[in-house]
């Protein structure tokens, strides 16, 4: 996939569109907000995610004011692979999203 090839990408759009849930002793998990993106554009980037980097992930579904929207959910298998990538892009106004 020509998608989403460098860390840097990866590490610009989760400071932008992306949340850690972290909660100690029981998961950490990263999601991106795809909330403008139709699913089947979600879907080619879980496998953008799986075939240049090796992140499992799945598109969820959120529901805001009623409205169901996609989301990106990376598997917790995944998010430290993902973090570890993007810790060294990550500017230290966005350090609350890495651990």
């Amino acid at each position: 996939m020509d998608l989403l090839v460098d860390p840097l990408s990866l590490a610009v759009w989760y400071m932008d569109d992306g949340t850690l849930d972290f909660r100690e002793l029981y998961h950490c998990n990263v999601m991106i907000a795809t909330y403008g993106f139709t699913f089947s554009d979600c879907k080619l980037l879980e496998n953008t995610l799986w075939q240049n980097f090796g992140i499992k992930s799945s598109v969820t579904v959120c529901t805001m004011r009623g409205i169901k929207y996609p989301r990106l959910y990376l598997w917790s298998s995944g998010t430290n692979t993902f973090l570890d990538l993007v810790k060294p892009y990550i500017l230290p106004c966005f350090k609350h999203k890495i651990i």
